[in-house]
């Protein structure tokens, strides 16, 4: 039994939100939906000419006169002066919704978009699979549904990418900036030299890297940084290692927070000592509650 992608009532619901309300509803709905999203053609092509009645700036109240004036422009009048079109138009302008409503709807049949598209990136993945011929690596088998994925994201990524004058609502966001301001704009490290090399902290859609000969402390420092940011900022950190095990990564926080030699803790030595061993209890403790996740990549490919 096959699923239908898709929701007429919700599709009808976003074009006569549209006609009802017009530009106030249409930029409620701009980023999300776009002629694509609807499954019916003729709502699409509707959608095509609030879609251009909205960019020349008309009034607020879209009418039928508008619209076919949209469809002359767009050169699809000829669809619209169909009699089961127009009836199809004269019910969508009929149609009763809510100004709040809208976007919920128009959400709906985004997500039903993706679905479709998910669905066809599938169905790619699955054609390129029947191609294997047992010569290949595992890795390359898994990687004919990675790419897919991966491909699909990055059309979601880009569905509106047009460019935008850099001077849009500039004074609303300095504004914003003098009534909110802050210390550091990216994540601390916990090392302020580095914070400040790097721009101010981990920053969003940024690569930080550290390079080094081996057994220089990378892992050392990458721990540090790692503990701090979950302990003492409670930012969820995620250690990738491709030697190290989850233990080793315990004995060297613990020896960092306590100032105790590793060896006396990975032998258990520290036991023969009260000071150590309550020390070590307060940093296990400290360590059980912080947000820091451990995960082994040995032998995986980039």
């Amino acid at each position: 039994m096959s699923i239908i992608l898709c929701d007429p009532s919700a599709e009808r619901a976003v074009l006569a939100g549209i006609c009802r309300y017009g530009e106030d509803a249409f930029l409620d709905v701009a980023d999300i939906v776009q002629e694509s999203t609807f499954t019916i053609d003729s709502n699409g092509i509707l959608f095509k000419c609030l879609k251009s009645i909205c960019d020349k700036g008309h009034s607020p109240k879209i009418d039928m006169a508008s619209i076919y004036s949209a469809a002359q422009d767009e050169g699809v009048s000829h669809i619209l002066a169909k009699k089961e079109e127009a009836q199809h138009l004269k019910a969508i302008m009929d149609f009763p919704v809510s100004l709040e409503n809208v976007r919920k709807f128009a959400g709906k049949i985004r997500k039903l978009e993706i679905a479709r598209l998910l669905k066809d990136q599938l169905a790619a993945a699955q054609d390129s699979i029947l191609e294997v011929t047992g010569n290949e690596s595992i890795a390359a088998i898994l990687n004919i549904a990675e790419e897919k994925i991966f491909d699909f994201t990055s059309l979601l990524n880009d569905v509106e990418n047009n460019p935008i004058s850099i001077g849009k609502d500039l004074s609303s966001y300095i504004e914003y900036l003098a009534s909110n301001p802050i210390s550091q704009v990216g994540i601390s490290t916990g090392f302020p030299i580095y914070d400040q090399a790097i721009g101010g902290g981990l920053r969003k859609s940024t690569v930080n890297v550290i390079a080094a000969r081996p057994k220089t402390g990378k892992t050392l420092l990458a721990d540090n940084m790692g503990y701090f940011i979950a302990n003492t900022l409670g930012v969820p950190v995620l250690n990738m290692d491709t030697e190290m095990t989850k233990e080793d990564h315990i004995h060297r926080i613990l020896a960092m927070v306590t100032e105790i030699e590793i060896k006396t803790i990975e032998t258990g030595k520290f036991k023969d000592s009260a000071d150590h061993t309550q020390k070590l209890q307060v940093a296990v403790k400290a360590l059980e509650q912080a947000k820091l996740f451990y995960k082994s990549i040995a032998g995986k490919a980039f």
